[in-house]
């Protein structure tokens, strides 16, 4: 799931398709007695496998094809097609996995008030990694807030990355100094550095 990886794109799309076309028969009763109903979880992967791997006549989902294999064809092709027109490309080889993973971190306030963004958000940058299933969960809507790694005996060679920056505050240097390392996998040391500054704070009088 690397950012320019190619093809993890229509793979990614080709089995959410494929999953609902397999399921639809029985989601599309599900649905009509609860309309909010979402058949989206991991442990799909198992009876969409048995059903593909079986292929039994009498479990197609779609009466559209003579049969399991004609089904598969389609759905890719559709899949394929409706990469190439939402992301207005010619080819496929042309879509890297980070132009459909792009990831935008946003500050609660500048969704109330956009006209904040240029200054609260972090900057939009294409993606490695995808939402639920990788070991490196980053997505539009899902990522992890911090990645670690740490031995307690031996701290010093600890290693961590976060989105944003150390501080809180937007016109700090260090309000999204240590957000090009969380984006690119670059892990920094889990120790603190030297004190570089000091801040005191005084009762006020």
């Amino acid at each position: 799931m690397d950012a320019d990886s190619q093809g993890i794109g229509l793979l990614v799309l080709f089995r959410q398709k494929l999953a609902d076309a397999v399921f639809a028969p029985v989601v599309g009763r599900c649905r009509t007695a609860d309309s909010s109903f979402n058949y989206a979880w991991r442990e799909l992967e198992t009876p969409l496998r048995t059903l593909l791997t079986e292929r039994i006549p009498e479990t197609l989902p779609d009466a559209r094809y003579d049969d399991w294999r004609s089904l598969v064809a389609a759905v890719l092709r559709d899949s394929a097609v409706e990469l190439k027109e939402k992301y207005a490309v010619a080819s496929l080889q042309e879509l890297n996995w980070g132009k459909i993973n792009r990831i935008t971190i946003r500050h609660p306030f500048s969704k109330i008030a956009p006209t904040l963004s240029w200054l609260l958000d972090m900057p939009t940058a294409e993606s490695a990694g995808c939402a639920g299933f990788c070991v490196r969960v980053a997505s539009e809507r899902h990522g992890a807030t911090e990645r670690m790694v740490v031995s307690p005996a031996h701290p010093d060679d600890g290693i961590l990355h976060m989105p944003a920056g150390e501080s809180g505050h937007p016109l700090s240097e260090h309000y999204r100094d240590q957000q090009s390392a969380w984006q690119e996998g670059i892990a920094l040391p889990f120790q603190p550095g030297p004190v570089s500054r000091v801040f005191t704070f005084l009762p006020a009088r």
